[in-house]
């Protein structure tokens, strides 16, 4: 039997579902066992999602036999090309699916011509002439679709009456482009044509909600055909891809090439133009929408289901105080992924780290594995460590439970950029991989976190010595402390002429996030916090000498540093809009920061120097929720 490696990200669900259900019909017909390396990286910007794409790392290429890549989901180039360069290390047959990489098989959907297909058809059937092109962000997929666009446009001699909107595969920039088409509502596109369906839909929908009526006022398109482009009003015209036949193709590709059999280096499969209500080719029809609204009712009691569940587990796992505890509750909570069988494994290194609280200096220097879970046939557990296995990385999986499947499926345990571990399953249904393993597993790589920052937090009160000038959870300056430290500062920073920079921060909605997810969670906000806010300071090369920390109380801190260039409240709201984008926590963390800025010739009491800052910090708040209160108006 062939051992064959499949490297993808499940950014779309329903793109992930359909693949998931070709490999499983592929491996009835084929002799093939599959480990699949997947995660939730998608179209964030690579440098943001390390984390995610550290996954590839995780297996030896040579172990395999053959390598498939669904390199049209891997958005980063970067992760891509390492894909590939392991691959020709290790001398082994690629396959990539719907986008070409240097000496690779490719198999997939004729991006080019389909979509050719479907501007000759809106040209063609529907006369349009002043024609919008809604495309996708830069990547082989939206960049040959473009060209298809224009090169079709030129054909009918049409390229001086067409407009052009970057959009980035989502609703929301769907959205985004029917805005900026009603800025002008007198005068509008004959046709809009999406590169994909998810545009298409938010284009549409923005639209009709304006009173644009399609495909009446104006044609819309999409590409790919997914559940939503079929039961959307009015169901959208679009490209099948059939996914099956594609995963078929590329494994018996990689299997040919593994046995030295003649095959196809490029070789492309059907698709077919869905002409729906969008265009005016179809009237109303009820097109797979009793079956959508049977999926949908199931799938959404479940979810909600399993929405209880995880408030129940959030608290538990925050309220861990030890790692068996925390183990324990992810087998009492392992239904909340969804599957059946998950096996969790924790790096040596970053395990140790949890008993002593200290960081990983060397994240590439993993080497061990050392936690297996949730599986009713697990051998003895440590009943201190709650470990039930110890062995080498390059294993992935014990040898015995590894032979219980022929496919795996390998998903990446993370928080920020530091890889923790990872989960792998088997038997798992296809349908149900990112809606509902990506929340658990962030939760709980949160939860190590806020386990290894308690022990080090705990050991660094216990190092100082109990001392009354430092807060007990976040490490910071108390009042005492600053009272007592704040003033050289102050007069180094404005005796050499500088201006000091005085920060008044707040945690907006703290109470909800207590409420929601317990104190645990509400504890490591404060925690996360403090740690931004003094990151920041070293990354920026602050000294003691200009530049103090504290926590005021609460949900309160100040901060007290000398003005460089970029001021401190711009990166401490960067560093904080990067971690909600990454979504690590399950809900945002919003500050409201008020600013006072103080040159040497000013005479500023302590007490106004706070209550200027706190006037401001609430002025921000204010205009925040006011700005909310209009957008919902609006809406």
């Amino acid at each position: 039997m062939k051992k064959i490696m499949f490297l993808t990200a499940d950014w779309n669900p329903e793109i992930a579902e359909k693949v998931y259900n070709a490999i499983y019909e592929a491996a009835d017909r084929l002799d093939f066992s599959m480990d699949i390396f997947s995660c939730f990286g998608g179209m964030v910007e690579e440098g943001n999602i390390i984390g995610e794409y550290d996954i590839y790392k995780l297996p030896n290429f040579k172990d395999y036999d053959g390598v498939l890549v669904m390199a049209s989901q891997i958005h980063a180039e970067t992760a891509r090309d390492r894909v590939v360069a392991l691959t020709r290390d290790a001398n082994i047959p690629v396959v990539s699916i719907n986008v070409p990489l240097e000496n690779t098989i490719q198999v997939g959907t004729d991006n080019y011509h389909s979509f050719c297909q479907m501007v000759e058809h809106v040209i063609c059937e529907h006369h349009a002439q002043n024609i919008m092109l809604l495309e996708g962000p830069r990547g082989y997929e939206a960049d040959i679709r473009k060209q298809a666009f224009i090169d079709t446009i030129s054909r009918y001699d049409l390229h001086d009456s067409v407009s052009f909107f970057k959009g980035d595969w989502s609703m929301k920039s769907g959205n985004r482009c029917a805005e900026k088409i009603l800025l002008d509502k007198e005068h509008l596109p004959d046709a809009v044509i999406c590169a994909n369906d998810d545009m298409a839909i938010g284009c549409a929908e923005r639209l009709e909600l304006s009173g644009v009526h399609i495909p009446e006022d104006l044609i819309i398109t999409g590409f790919d055909d997914n559940e939503s482009s079929r039961v959307f009003s009015p169901s959208i015209t679009t490209v099948s891809r059939d996914y099956n036949k594609m995963i078929l193709d590329a494994m018996e590709n990689v299997l040919a090439e593994i046995e030295k059999k003649p095959h196809q280096k490029v070789l492309f499969c059907d698709h077919q133009l869905m002409l729906r209500e969008s265009c005016g080719c179809k009237e109303h029809s009820d097109e797979g929408v009793k079956m959508f609204r049977r999926r949908y009712t199931s799938m959404n009691r479940r979810l909600s289901e399993v929405e209880f569940e995880l408030d129940k587990m959030t608290g538990e796992f925050f309220g861990s105080n030890c790692a068996y505890r925390l183990f324990e509750n992810v087998e009492k909570y392992s239904g909340s992924f969804g599957v059946e069988d998950i096996y969790v494994f924790v790096y040596h290194q970053y395990f140790s780290s949890i008993l002593d609280g200290k960081p990983t200096l060397q994240p590439q220097a993993f080497h061990l594995v050392d936690l297996i879970a949730c599986h009713e046939n697990r051998p003895f557990v440590d009943e201190k460590e709650h470990i039930y296995k110890t062995f080498e990385i390059n294993e992935l999986i014990p040898k015995d439970i590894h032979e219980t499947s022929r496919v795996w499926l390998f998903y990446p345990i993370h928080f920020m950029e530091e890889p923790i571990g990872y989960v792998a399953l088997k038997n798992f249904e296809p349908s149900i991989c990112r809606r509902q393993i990506r929340r658990p597993l962030n939760i709980f790589a949160m939860a190590m976190d806020n386990l290894r920052q308690k022990i080090r937090l705990e050991k660094m009160n216990k190092a100082l010595g109990e001392k009354a000038d430092r807060d007990p959870l976040t490490g910071l300056f108390n009042r005492y402390g600053f009272s007592a430290h704040v003033l050289p500062v102050k007069e180094y920073v404005l005796n050499n002429n500088n201006i000091l920079e005085f920060l008044f921060i707040d945690v907006d909605e703290m109470k909800q996030i207590n409420d929601n997810y317990g104190h645990g969670a509400g504890d490591q906000c404060l925690v996360t916090l403090a740690k931004t806010i003094m990151d920041i300071s070293y990354r920026e090369h602050y000294k003691e000498d200009n530049f103090i920390a504290m926590r005021f109380g609460g949900d309160e801190f100040i901060i007290v540093c000398e003005k460089k260039k970029t001021s401190f409240a711009k990166l401490l709201n960067q560093e904080v809009g990067k971690m909600n984008m990454l979504r690590q926590y399950p809900f945002d963390i919003k500050i409201s920061v008020g600013v006072l800025n103080i040159s040497p010739e000013d005479n500023f009491t302590e007490d106004e120097i706070i209550k200027i800052a706190d006037d401001r910090m609430y002025e921000e708040k204010r205009k925040k929720k006011s700005e909310i209160e209009n957008d919902e108006q609006n809406k």
